[in-house]
């Protein structure tokens, strides 16, 4: 949807400033892609609880990025639900592929 509007900059809350948005979109998508694609192949065929999953893709955090990494893969998590590609044994705490 952000590709349609006609942007010239987005003020990011958690990163640098995008002097040229319709570029930069399209690679944050892959990015985000490729994120749900590692998260699919962590847990295929077995149940993963979400902090297995944050502990395996983000490796040793502080505390405060634990906690930003772990709602980063629960959205994740969330948007493979609502795709059909995951389900959640326990809603936010454990999901499984399908």
């Amino acid at each position: 949807m952000l590709l349609e509007l006609d942007l010239k900059v987005i003020l990011s809350g958690h990163g640098p400033v995008m002097h040229d948005p319709l570029a930069k979109i399209p690679e944050l998508v892959r990015n985000r892609l490729e994120v749900d694609e590692r998260i699919l192949g962590i847990f295929q065929e077995v149940t993963e609880e979400v902090d297995a999953l944050v502990a395996r893709i983000y490796g040793e955090t502080n505390e405060r990025l634990r906690f930003l990494a772990r709602h980063l893969v629960v959205a994740h998590l969330k948007k493979l639900e609502e795709d059909g590609r995951a389900f959640a044994v326990e809603p936010a705490s454990s999901y499984r592929a399908i």
